[in-house]
């Protein structure tokens, strides 16, 4: 608890006044307000029921798939090939979509924790656009790399809205510092996939989705140990370009005006907008629990400045702060800030394979 303390301190010192992550870490003596709360997400108390927690997260109600029309010249006219999608209890239109479109009730979500049991501890749970998407957040294993502990949080996803398949996603978290430390948003073949659209077939993946989670999780402790080797891994200037150009490619991609005569020219390295906050937390002692690094200015070191600028820096852009939060949470959710930190984790791993 000391050394949490002392982190907790440390992020207060930095300026760091809010932990861009999910779930509840009052175990481990954090007191900052999750981002997935601060965007309208509900903290789940221990022992509450898969079923009761979509409740209280006001993702209990039935979504209905009934018939859509438009208005013609002389009235209504059905349209046989489309639907919509509608909150029964509510009437509120949620989408519109092909015929073929199937409704996949948010309490499916709970049905996949009930079956996963104890092996999931339930933390939070929140509805988006009233309900037109849904997350569930359980943690489901703890590890270590080295003396940093790691936890694994499942992430259970539906939408009523076309905004999202069905499916599953993971995150680890370093404890200490609660920065994301990776993301699972799709699998690295057809048979860790943990997602579906709302097509046929999706209600039998649901079913099997428990037995696909396990297997997944099989898997944590051996990421742990190549991400181990990382802390034995001295960055090079040319290394650290090279993973940052892998990690930032979307970004590189995109052509910049030189500052001095206005034309179009390549990004660099120098250019990456999170270029500053990442030298900071590697090179000028801002990162959070790095002081126990084997070796100074390690790839792990470099990967946790990295994912510490993804988690914590992100830019502010939207002016209500509910919208801010739901916008940080949906990147990391397998969104743009998601996306990066796995290249961040694929691009370090190279180093040690």
């Amino acid at each position: 608890m000391q050394t949490t303390n002392r982190v907790t301190n440390q992020i207060a010192v930095n300026g760091a006044t809010e932990l861009m992550v999910y779930g509840k870490y009052r175990d481990q003596g954090y007191t900052t307000e999750p981002v997935v709360l601060r965007a309208g997400g509900v903290a789940i108390p221990e022992y509450v029921s898969p079923h009761d927690a979509l409740a209280m997260a006001d993702l209990g109600f039935t979504a209905e798939k009934r018939p859509l029309a438009f208005m013609g010249q002389d009235g209504w006219v059905a349209d046989p090939s489309h639907c919509s999608v509608v909150r029964s209890d509510r009437d509120v239109l949620l989408g519109t979509f092909k015929s073929t479109y199937e409704v996949l009730q948010h309490n499916v979500l709970a049905t996949v924790l009930e079956r996963l049991g104890s092996r999931a501890t339930i933390e939070n749970a929140i509805s988006i656009r009233s309900g037109r998407k849904a997350f569930i957040t359980a943690r489901i294993a703890t590890g270590a790399v080295g003396d940093d502990p790691i936890v694994r949080h499942l992430h259970l996803f539906n939408s009523h809205d076309g905004s999202a398949a069905f499916g599953a996603l993971f995150t680890d978290t370093r404890l200490f510092c609660a920065n994301q430390f990776g993301t699972i948003t799709r699998g690295r073949s057809s048979e860790t996939l943990l997602r579906h659209p709302h097509t046929a077939g999706v209600t039998r993946f649901a079913e099997q989705l428990a037995t696909r989670i396990d297997l997944e999780t099989g898997r944590f402790l051996t990421e742990c140990e190549a991400l181990a080797r990382l802390r034995s891994c001295r960055t090079t200037k040319e290394l650290t370009d090279r993973i940052l150009r892998h990690t930032f490619s979307d970004e590189l991609a995109k052509p910049i005006a030189d500052q001095r005569g206005g034309e179009k020219r390549e990004r660099t390295v120098e250019d990456l907008q999170y270029r500053d906050a990442i030298r900071s937390h590697f090179l000028d002692g801002t990162g959070i629990a790095t002081e126990s690094e084997d070796t100074p200015y390690s790839v792990y070191r470099l990967f946790n400045a990295i994912t510490q600028a993804l988690t914590h820096d992100q830019p502010r852009r939207a002016s209500n702060q509910i919208e801010q939060a739901r916008a940080r949470f949906e990147s990391l959710m397998g969104g743009t800030a998601a996306q990066r930190i796995n290249r961040a984790r694929e691009a370090c791993l190279a180093v040690a394979a």
